[in-house]
């Protein structure tokens, strides 16, 4: 795959978050899961301060991700269900998706991130900002996760 490749940073709409975002979800984050999980969204997806970014090639979400502030007005989020179809791994798509949400919740007035992390997606986060706590978390999809942090800045 070309390192040039073109893609667009958006939120996707309702229709673009059932059709393609959550499929690319579904594909790439149930691949660690020991516990099957449905393909449907869920109704955390649907809050009114949740944040959807994802990169779309020709209209197919490639990298995906949610942030989800803890409480109302709060300066803590999570980032979650971030994901990126193999084929467009280390090629900074991600990264933009991931920097995009960051920047957008920051606007709101998040000041710190938080999230559970699979150990291969470690370096990823490292490598955008994310240290690790050294507190480790079994999800109940029964995966080890390992807590990570970052400032917004």
């Amino acid at each position: 795959m070309s390192e040039t490749v073109q893609y667009t940073i958006a939120e996707p709409s309702l229709e673009q978050l059932v059709t393609s975002v959550q499929p690319l979800r579904h594909d790439v984050l149930d691949q660690a899961r020991l516990v099957p999980t449905d393909k449907t969204l869920s109704v955390e997806d649907f809050l009114h301060d949740v944040i959807h970014r994802a990169a779309f090639i020709e209209g197919v979400a490639v990298s995906a991700v949610r942030v989800d502030t803890i409480a109302t007005n709060s300066l803590h989020a999570m980032i979650r269900k971030m994901a990126t179809l193999d084929g467009y791994s280390k090629l900074g798509i991600g990264s933009k998706v991931l920097g995009t949400a960051e920047e957008q919740a920051a606007q709101q007035g998040v000041r710190n991130f938080w999230l559970d992390a699979r150990e291969s997606a470690i370096p990823f986060f490292e490598k955008n900002g994310y240290m690790s706590t050294n507190n480790t978390v079994t999800h109940e999809d029964g995966v080890l996760k390992y807590r990570m942090f970052k400032r917004a800045t």
